[in-house]
């Protein structure tokens, strides 16, 4: 286990405007798409004539966007006036962006057009940082976890310049919460999980599909998505033979954590908020990394 330092809203289904039209060109492309359980990205329409450019182009593009949460629409449009293409991005939250691309370093098949997947991933990630707090009940009793993501919050804001929302499941406040409709909507948005971790975290089932739902987002972006911090002394992480057959377990401590255990009861003091500002930097840094750069997660090294 490796520990760091202690130092645009409703889905869009409209065609966009122009599609399939350049040229002259009203030929139908049908929606390409690729699916998560809590996503769709699709490609609405693609009018570049060489076949075998589009559908390059067309999976830089799909490959820089990755496993987003929520749908999302694509448009991919040669200008005929220039030899330039036109990237359209629409997604949740009203999310539009559109880039114009032209000439040999932009549209440079050589490197499987690097410079139209770096401009896509580094704006999607500016634009959709949400963190999501994953907690157990008996965790919050006192107060911890919103003290936490208030704490949090007002860091990001402070490295990004940006809000930022920093996201916890309201109804977990209260015994015998069930996983809902609420709580996926929450996942879906957040694009960083920072799970609070305890004995009473690992006897969570709410916890454990929180975990799982990013998990797999990670393994699929190879992106480092899942940060957590040490709350509770807990025998799942201290004693590792007694452990080992637990999966849950050993891929949370393949994982980067801040140990927070020390500042418990007082996330005001100096050194508590050097560590949460020290959260903040990494999930700002991980947010800023090129998707084919990205390593993951059992890749990272410690600053210790």
């Amino acid at each position: 286990m490796k520990r760091l330092a202690d130092k645009p809203h409703p889905p869009c289904h409209k065609q966009l405007e122009g599609a399939g039209k350049a040229n002259g060109d009203r030929t139908k492309f049908e929606p390409r798409a690729r699916y998560h359980r809590l996503m769709a990205v699709r490609v609405f329409s693609n009018n570049l004539p060489n076949p075998a450019v589009r559908d390059a182009v067309q999976e830089a593009v799909l490959g820089a966007i990755g496993a987003p949460s929520g749908d999302w629409l694509i448009q991919i449009h040669e200008n005929p006036e220039s030899p330039s293409w036109h990237v359209t991005i629409r997604g949740p939250n009203n999310f539009h962006w559109t880039r114009e691309y032209f000439g040999i370093e932009e549209q440079n098949p050589l490197d499987g057009f690097a410079f139209i997947k770096k401009t896509i991933s580094d704006v999607l990630s500016r634009s959709q940082l949400v963190v999501y707090l994953s907690y157990a009940y008996p965790d919050n009793t006192d107060g911890f976890v919103l003290r936490l993501r208030d704490r949090l919050a007002q860091e990001l804001q402070v490295q990004t310049g940006e809000p930022v929302d920093v996201v916890c499941d309201p109804d977990r406040m209260r015994p015998g919460s069930q996983w809902s409709e609420e709580v996926e909507k929450l996942v879906e948005r957040a694009t960083f999980l920072v799970p609070v971790v305890s004995p009473s975290y690992f006897k969570s089932d709410q916890c454990r599909k929180d975990f799982e739902v990013f998990l797999e987002r990670e393994q699929r972006t190879n992106r480092p998505l899942i940060l957590p911090v040490y709350f509770v002394t807990t025998g799942e992480f201290e004693n590792g033979v007694a452990y080992s057959g637990n999966e849950w377990v050993q891929t949370l401590k393949r994982h980067n954590f801040l140990d927070l255990r020390p500042h418990r009861f007082d996330l005001t003091s100096t050194r508590a908020l050097g560590v949460i500002a020290f959260l903040a930097k990494s999930i700002r840094d991980y947010a800023q990394l090129p998707l084919e750069k990205a390593a993951g997660p059992g890749d990272r090294k410690s600053d210790v």
